[in-house]
């Protein structure tokens, strides 16, 4: 046993567990487009919606670390946006070239089209580097802990509840009343505190919550946890059931990260992280193997996260292997899970040591 350093433990353990989530989103949705009446898609829809806090988890992380930091424009710039925007040149290009390989007929102007709109999953990059030009802003109310809970909660009614009932509105609602409401719903216009700073600035707030010491509240407070996470997964799962078998086709609005269920889901990973390898750990004080094993995994999520798509795609369109092609769609999920996981962390370490470049796009 040894102490680890100033480096939150917790931290890297949501980054890993968050990188295997994101994975698994993808993996479950190869397939989701298929009847929802099945037990099949069944399976695809109730792994997928226990890991859909996987966003909102980087975001808090985020939120956690660089709302302690005191980082000027100029180092925001020079440091942080840069490794986004070379990360997003880099593999926007990478995935662009495959799309013409794949592609006979395509020409420049198609490159083009997919270098700049990216790949399906880098719409994150853009987020997370929007977030950072806004820290300077966000971090006075980080300091202000009543101000930081006030726009949380602004954040949740204007962001997450408010456009979460206008989404389900056509679903919900009989369709005489249907308009009325969704306008009466969309009135409000409170955009200082919509969208992905509300993780960015929760992150920062929990991190900051101290687990209670008396047993009877700690306690409470773990049950309370588990019946966060539970309900969200349930809800994202029976959501999703309901709204497909009422559309007729799979739909993934429940899947949103600015829901009620998801948002639940990402308070329960993030918070029984902490309290598991933080609150309760205040000798700090961690097995040598499992922090090796943890800080190894998180220092190279990044490149996996960038780089898992290539071998989702090539194990399908290359090998023929899908989550479909296994009589269990569990085990198909695990078998196609582990093999992008591999090799997606065996090209993160080797494009992270390639001289100059790999330090900003692995």
């Amino acid at each position: 046993m040894r102490a680890i350093p100033e480096r939150q433990l917790y931290l890297d353990f949501i980054r890993a567990a968050a990188t295997i989530a994101v994975i698994l989103i993808h993996v479950t949705a190869q397939n989701f487009h298929i009847d929802p009446h099945g037990t099949t898609w069944d399976v695809f829809n109730i792994i997928n919606s226990g890991v859909h806090w996987a966003v909102p988890a980087f975001l808090m992380i985020s939120g956690a670390v660089f709302l302690e930091k005191n980082i000027t424009i100029k180092e925001m710039f020079g440091k942080y946006i840069f490794r986004i925007a070379v990360a997003y040149v880099f593999w926007s290009a990478v995935y662009a070239v495959l799309y013409i390989v794949r592609h006979s007929g395509a020409g420049a102007k198609d490159f083009l089209r997919e270098f700049i709109i990216g790949h399906f999953h880098m719409w994150f990059l853009p987020v997370i580097a929007g977030i950072y030009l806004v820290i300077p802003l966000l971090k006075p109310i980080s300091e202000e802990r009543s101000t930081e809970k006030w726009f949380i909660i602004l954040g949740f009614i204007f962001g997450i509840v408010l456009p979460q009932l206008s989404s389900l509105a056509p679903f919900l609602i009989p369709e005489e009343y249907r308009d009325f409401i969704i306008k009466l719903i969309d009135k409000p216009k409170v955009m200082l505190v919509q969208g992905y700073s509300f993780y960015f600035l929760l992150g920062h707030y929990l991190s900051k919550i101290k687990e209670p010491l008396l047993p009877g509240k700690r306690r409470i407070y773990t049950a309370g946890l588990w019946l966060a996470g539970i309900s969200g997964w349930a809800a994202t799962a029976l959501l999703t059931k309901y709204l497909s078998i009422k559309s007729g086709k799979a739909t993934s609005i429940a899947y949103g990260e600015l829901t009620i269920n998801v948002l639940l889901e990402s308070i329960f990973v993030f918070c029984i992280f902490k309290s598991l390898f933080h609150d309760r750990n205040q000798d700090k004080t961690v097995p040598r193997l499992l922090e090796s094993v943890v800080n190894f995994l998180s220092k190279y999520s990044f490149g996996v996260y960038l780089v898992h798509p290539l071998f989702l795609k090539r194990i399908r369109d290359v090998m023929g292997i899908d989550t479909l092609s296994f009589k269990n769609p569990v085990i198909g999920v695990l078998v196609i899970f582990a093999a992008v996981y591999a090799l997606s962390y065996i090209a993160s370490i080797i494009i992270r040591h390639v001289p100059f470049i790999g330090k900003y796009v692995a």
